[in-house]
């Protein structure tokens, strides 16, 4: 995050959980957010909203 400095918004969401179904850097890895994909995206769309 310290490589960020430029950026006046920052921000570290961790999500657990999810499904490997697999090569890891596939759509169905954790790479993918394979089984969390609603939460991934509420998470995303609500830090822009409030950036």
């Amino acid at each position: 995050m310290n490589k960020l400095s430029a950026s006046s918004a920052k921000e570290l969401i961790a999500i657990e959980g999810g499904q490997t179904k697999g090569d890891p850097c596939n759509a169905f890895g954790h790479h993918g957010f394979n089984g969390v994909e609603q939460e991934v995206v509420t998470q995303i769309v609500n830090w822009v909203i409030a950036h």
